[in-house]
């Protein structure tokens, strides 16, 4: 059963009860410090990486949250980095 407004992510051909809905907050992790030794979150690679091998799916953020990876880029620069990164990582971004 679908919460809301969420979506499920997954695999679409799959019906939304045989898919997870896991999705990772975005904003924390582009605007807090990481004191895992692994230091999960000093890049943008990095981050996805995390998300990607805890098993998350997708993550949820916005061109402002993703904007600290790349502090002096427009907020088409940023999208496009950012949606190149995940593309590359395996992971969605909502």
């Amino acid at each position: 059963m679908t919460l809301g407004y969420n979506r499920v992510l997954g695999d679409q051909s799959k019906p939304e009860a045989a898919r997870p809905h896991r999705v990772a907050l975005g904003l924390w992790p582009a605007k807090s410090r990481d004191h895992h030794p692994g230091n999960r979150n000093s890049t943008l690679e990095k981050l996805l990486a995390h998300v990607s091998h805890t098993g998350y799916e997708g993550m949820e953020g916005s061109v402002e949250a993703f904007g600290a990876y790349f502090p002096d880029a427009s907020p088409a620069v940023v999208a496009s980095k950012v949606r190149r990164a995940a593309e590359q990582a395996g992971v969605a971004i909502y």
